[in-house]
């Protein structure tokens, strides 16, 4: 027995030392050089992919093991940055490879692999990603039996992998999973392999286990069988931005748990179980705003969800069987439904509020259309038909308990009711909005909107809302309290240049209202705006104060702050309506702002307005107007009139003699009349200014300047021309004086007579 076993003990050492002479022989002896076209050239046409390789060699191992080293796979020719990078990839070649036939890949093994990935573009439709995704697995897969000899795998390993997923939308910093190490054993056509993989997915540590396969013997990727556990579970995780970059990025997660179970294959149904929790949940404040909003308390979030996923005969289709989002406990949002697909796209599935959902838990692609920056929203969303024949989108959104602000423009509050539902129809030759209603409950208030949305957009609008309630949206109007019915067209058209992808036209009428105490008739205003940095009246007309008044504006937002510049004529107009209105119970020279106590009596002025003037005017960020930013000129005339509070037969009578030197000419009850008085009237800073002042009252006339200083002091340097001068002999020139002070402690100030020089010899 001793000789059969010494015989086999030889012929064992004898293969021992022959395979580890071979193994030296090839690592030391054996130019890989001209292997690594070939290997090169197999791994392009499984991959679809350029590759390039800094170096090979071979390395002393079971059977024969390539390395190559700064493994480098390209998308495409365009883009310099890698696909994949790989410090050293190990293929397992086998034997055969030596005799130039087709490898055998018995092991790959990935050392610190770095692979950089771009997302989708958002607006697209997962399911076809979905889909493409798999059509791009099972050319690789089918790669693998095309280029390889006979096709086992039987140790796929990756070493500390990174992947970088790199958003489409600049500015967002790359998702990242690292520290990755991946085991498969025994991937083939004859036996299922196991896997284990472990991980960080943006800092939080993952696990999945399972099996899959074995391959299909059709090489048909939809056949295979998978059976995954995936678990993931953090207890500080930070932001949820993080993890779901289309949601808000101040929101913060104290701790999380998700676990997940895939089973069955995508042609019989790869059905899936997800519980996902998040602890702690709660919404900050924005930077600089911490002591001024009260804090919701920390919340918790548990998502459930059952769904099968099926690849038929190139149609892919997601049944929903369960879809839950629980809040505290409560159900807060359901999904329900199935969607396909195929050569377009056909669904039935349906999104439902059961409580109110916070906003701040809404992704972005739902907040950012409606301007949605906190609050609540209930309601319901509906996508139904085939695209690109005939798909519909209809929503009805109770938005109460939400806050919108969309600036320079609109803001509003939480609790002011609003409402909106909507139809939206797809199909290949553009989207339409069919209709689109956004109303108030209990009130007369509806705008509707319809039209196309693209390719080109062309929407047209009509409604009416009351200006007071118009008013409590839009912070512009909110500060001059305006009331009235208001009837409202708009047209929505593409935007020219590069400002704005849209422009905006239309039209408000309102047949009686008010603008803080200022009360109109038949108002008409002609509008566009860019919905972005200008807003422009073309044309505005009404009647007010018994004349008329019409004109145009621009407003544009610089840095936040509305400027207004307008021109603006008017005939007819009452002065003395004009004055109670403006400056009721405050002096004649204030006109933003009221007098503070004690108030002063003032000066009215009466009679009929016309005139045409220019306006700038810069806002603070509360649209409100302060004498220090308006500027305002004008070219004014009042006939007939008279200013109330001056004893004009008095005064003319008294400086006619010259008795009125330094007296006081103020009576409440007395008047100074005329015919015609014009001028050009400038304010700024909070004084008006008279230039070029003129009076004509019968035979007297009155020229000269004046101030109304903000402070409530009165200034003018005037001309005195009367017939009774010029009879005099010799006729004297015309009388000069001054009018200073308040309007209760107005006099006359006149010039110390000249002495009369002897006449020259």
């Amino acid at each position: 027995m001793k000789r059969p076993r010494r015989l086999l003990y030889g012929i064992l050492l004898v293969m021992v030392a022959g395979l580890g002479a071979t193994l030296f022989f090839l690592s030391d002896h054996l130019d890989p050089a001209p292997y690594q076209h070939k290997v090169v050239k197999t791994l392009e046409a499984v991959t679809g992919k350029k590759i390039s390789v800094g170096g090979v060699s071979f390395t002393p191992s079971a059977g024969v093991t390539l390395r190559l080293e700064q493994f480098k796979v390209y998308d495409n020719d365009t883009n310099p940055r890698p696909l994949m990078e790989v410090e050293a990839l190990d293929l397992g070649v086998g034997l055969d490879f030596l005799l130039d036939k087709s490898p055998t890949f018995s092991s790959v093994v990935m050392v610190r692999p770095f692979i950089n990935l771009v997302s989708d573009d958002p607006e697209q439709n997962p399911l076809e990603l979905l889909k493409q995704d798999a059509q791009r697995a099972q050319r690789m897969i089918q790669g693998l039996f095309d280029n390889l000899s006979g096709f086992h795998l039987g140790r796929l390993e990756v070493r500390d992998g990174t992947i970088a997923i790199h958003s489409s939308q600049p500015g967002r910093p790359p998702l990242r999973i690292d520290q990755l190490l991946i085991n498969m054993l025994e991937l083939g056509p004859s036996r299922e392999s196991t896997l284990r993989v472990l991980g960080r997915f943006q800092h939080i540590p993952f696990t999945i286990t399972g099996r899959v396969g074995p391959l299909p013997k059709n090489h048909d990727l939809a056949t295979m069988p998978i059976l995954l556990n995936a678990d993931a579970k953090t207890i500080e995780m930070g932001r949820l931005s993080d993890i779901l970059p289309n949601f808000s990025n101040t929101t913060q997660i104290g701790r999380g748990n998700f676990t997940a179970l895939v089973h069955g294959s995508l042609e019989k149904g790869l059905n899936s179980t997800i519980n996902f929790r998040l602890e702690d949940l709660q919404n900050l404040p924005p930077v600089g705003h911490e002591d001024h909003e009260e804090r919701m308390p920390p919340l918790d979030l548990t998502l459930r969800q059952k769904s099968t996923l099926r690849l038929h005969r190139q149609a892919l289709e997601l049944k929903i069987q369960e879809f839950y989002l629980y809040q505290n406990g409560r159900p807060l949002l359901e999904i329900s439904g199935r969607a396909t697909v195929n050569r377009g796209t056909s669904a039935n599935l349906t999104l439902k509020s059961l409580n109110p959902v916070p906003v701040f838990l809404l992704p972005q692609g739902l907040r950012q259309p409606l301007a949605l920056h906190d609050g609540e929203v209930t309601g319901l969303l509906k996508v139904q038909g085939s695209y690109p024949q005939r798909l519909t989108l209809t929503t009805e959104l109770d938005l109460t308990g939400a806050a919108m602000e969309r600036l320079p423009y609109v803001q509003k509050a939480e609790d002011l009711p609003l409402t909106i539902r909507s139809r939206l129809l797809a199909t290949d030759l553009g989207t339409q909005l069919e209709s689109l209603t956004i109303s108030q409950p209990n009130s007369s208030n509806i705008f509707k909107l319809s039209g196309a949305l693209s390719p080109t957009p062309q929407l047209r609008a009509v409604g009416r809302w009351k200006l007071e309630q118009l008013a409590e949206m839009f912070p512009t109007l909110q500060r001059w309290h305006p009331q009235g019915q208001a009837h409202i067209e708009l047209r929505l058209n593409e935007g020219k240049g590069k400002r704005s992808p849209f422009e905006i036209t239309g039209q408000i009428r309102a047949p009686e209202g008010k603008l803080e105490r200022w009360p109109w008739e038949k108002l008409t205003l002609f509008f566009d705006s860019d919905l972005k940095s200008h807003f422009t009246i073309n044309r505005m007309q009404l009647n007010m104060a018994g004349g008329h008044l019409s004109g145009l504006a621009h407003v544009r937002h610089t840095d936040g702050t509305p400027a207004l510049h307008a021109f603006v004529s008017g005939s007819g107009i009452s002065v003395e309506k004009l004055q109670e209105v403006v400056a009721e119970q405050v002096s004649l020279l204030d006109r933003i702002s009221p007098t503070s106590p004690p108030i002063q009596r003032s000066l009215r002025v009466e009679g009929l307005l016309f005139g045409e003037g220019e306006l700038h005017v810069q806002m603070d960020e509360g649209a409100a107007l302060t004498p220090a930013n308006v500027l305002a000129s004008a070219d004014l005339r009042i006939e007939p009139g008279q200013v109330v509070g001056i004893d004009g037969a008095l005064f003319l009578r008294a400086l006619l003699d010259g008795s009125l030197r330094e007296k006081m000419v103020a009576a409440p009850q007395a008047s100074f009349a005329w015919d015609t008085l014009q001028t050009h009237l400038l304010y700024h800073q909070g004084n008006l200014d008279f230039k070029q002042l003129q009076i004509q009252a019968g035979d007297l006339q009155l020229r000269g300047s004046g101030s109304i200083h903000a402070l409530g002091k009165h200034a003018f340097a005037l001309q005195l021309i009367h017939p009774s001068l010029l009879n005099r002999d010799p006729p004297p020139a015309p009388l000069s004086f001054k009018l200073l002070g308040r309007a209760d402690t107005l006099t006359v100030e006149m010039p110390p007579p000249q002495p009369v020089s002897p006449p020259q010899p």
